[in-house]
């Protein structure tokens, strides 16, 4: 007869069960993990509130066509990160610089 090697299960612990007619415990947990919900939401930094521009003033204009066309990868997204304009501003913007011969299209997708 060979002897097999016996694997010892590790400790688990036993479940726990609640009383199904006694809530209180129920719902005293639901309240504080509610708590620590909400104190963990109020200590996170609240996001910035970008103020784009929708228009350009010359001096914003200027500095479009100065440095705009030196970017190696332009759109939307990218603009109106750097230039702090609006999306549909930086749409425009794009067609204007196409239009003047600065920048070539290389190739176009649908959402950027």
């Amino acid at each position: 007869m060979a002897l097999h090697n016996q694997v010892s299960l590790p400790d688990c612990t036993p479940p726990v069960y609640v009383n199904a007619s006694d809530n209180s415990s129920f719902l005293n947990f639901r309240r504080r993990r509610r708590t620590r919900q909400l104190r963990r939401r109020r200590s996170r930094p609240s996001p910035e509130k970008v103020n784009n521009m929708v228009l350009f003033d010359q001096g914003n204009y200027d500095k479009f066509l100065t440095e705009a066309p030196k970017y190696k990868l332009i759109t939307p997204s990218i603009l109106s990160d750097r230039l702090r304009i609006n999306g549909s501003l930086a749409w425009r913007t794009i067609r204007e610089l196409m239009a003047r011969g600065l920048i070539r299209m290389v190739s176009a997708h649908a959402s950027q």
